[in-house]
């Protein structure tokens, strides 16, 4: 949000993050926000910087380094999003790139005597919260890794975004310690996984790759079934961290005008990926099925064609920058695509130079 650095901001977090505890205040206002820290926080500049930023929820509490991480301590559980959006406000308002992570600590807004104005009552602390039910969080979370390789079949079947969210639903009310919704979510979870398609063990994938072999096809063939394989599951992986920001951003703005913005972003690249994988699956199948060697040679260097315009696309489009730089859930989508794009243009160009 700032274009200069706030040298105050910044020497707070450096002696934070040396083991001084400060006081923090951040005000949270769609994907911007406005952090406080000192030895003290007045209402005053609370106030403040809720006007600057122009209304949104305000979080209070302490911020201490241990071992070169940032802790922000507070009273209750924060959205999931927080953490990267104030480190992404370490970044851009001081210059610092640091790791952040939150943790409940039931005096956390509470004013320690040295920080208390002189003569200034200081309020007693809170009793410490009761100890953490480790039975019932170790039983869900043993129900939950017992999932294992199917979860992945389900994330790539028919009710893969619902299982996604599920997913992700589980995993925070675990970080919350709501227990109950947890096991409410992973009662919905387990039949999806459970009803979802094995995958092929490696036994018969080594058997269909051995057909095209056996049936007299060249290497080139099977070369271009392992590309539309990679291609598949890339498309796949980047429409999962799709689901997850999804997920994370209606947590985060629900209500708020920002969300529609990003779902009509989201929307446009799903729109555009969807678009390209057909088209380029289409002309792969078409290679495959070629009739002769030229043919197929043919189909190749247009599939090659369609790979380098989608990476002039990945290359120039703002969106991709937006989406991987979301302030929420860390993504790499357009790095996944600088990766298999030239890859699979490599691939198809060295298998349309080998003979038939």
């Amino acid at each position: 949000m700032a274009n200069t650095i706030d040298k105050d901001l910044q020497a707070a977090i450096k002696q934070a993050k040396a083991g001084r505890p400060m006081r923090f205040a951040y005000v949270a206002k769609g994907m911007e926000g406005k952090l406080l820290l000192g030895k003290t926080i007045t209402p005053k500049e609370t106030a403040e910087a809720k006007k600057e930023v122009g209304g949104g929820q305000v979080y209070l509490g302490k911020c201490v380094g241990e071992d070169g991480t940032l802790f922000f301590e507070v009273v209750k559980e924060p959205p999931a999003s927080l953490a990267a959006q104030i480190k992404r406000r370490l970044k851009e308002d001081a210059g610092l790139t640091l790791p952040v992570e939150f943790r409940t600590k039931a005096d956390a807004e509470a004013e320690d005597a040295a920080e208390a104005p002189e003569g200034a009552a200081v309020p007693p602390a809170p009793p410490p919260p009761p100890p953490e039910p480790d039975a019932a969080r170790a039983a869900l979370m043993k129900r939950l890794n017992g999932l294992g390789a199917p979860l992945k079949a389900a994330l790539a079947g028919p009710q893969g975004p619902r299982v996604q969210a599920l997913f992700v639903s589980v995993n925070g009310f675990l970080k919350s310690n709501d227990f109950a919704q947890a096991a409410k979510a992973l009662d919905e979870l387990e039949p999806l996984v459970a009803a979802a398609p094995a995958a092929a063990p490696p036994a018969a994938a080594k058997e269909q790759a051995k057909e095209p072999a056996a049936a007299g096809k060249s290497s080139s063939f099977v070369l271009m079934q392992q590309c539309r394989l990679a291609w598949t599951a890339a498309v796949k992986k980047i429409q999962a961290d799709i689901v997850t920001l999804r997920t994370e951003a209606h947590a985060a703005y629900e209500g708020e005008p920002i969300l529609d913005k990003m779902d009509k972003a989201l929307g446009e690249f799903i729109d555009t990926l969807t678009k390209h994988h057909e088209n380029l699956s289409d002309k792969l199948d078409e290679a495959l099925n070629a009739a002769g060697a030229d043919e197929r040679q043919k189909r190749q260097g247009e599939a090659i064609a369609l790979l380098q315009q989608f990476q002039a696309y990945a290359d120039a489009d703002p969106i991709l920058e937006d989406i991987d730089d979301n302030g929420l859930v860390p993504l790499q989508i357009k790095k996944t695509l600088a990766g298999i794009l030239p890859l699979l243009a490599s691939k198809l160009g060295a298998s349309a130079a080998t003979p038939s």
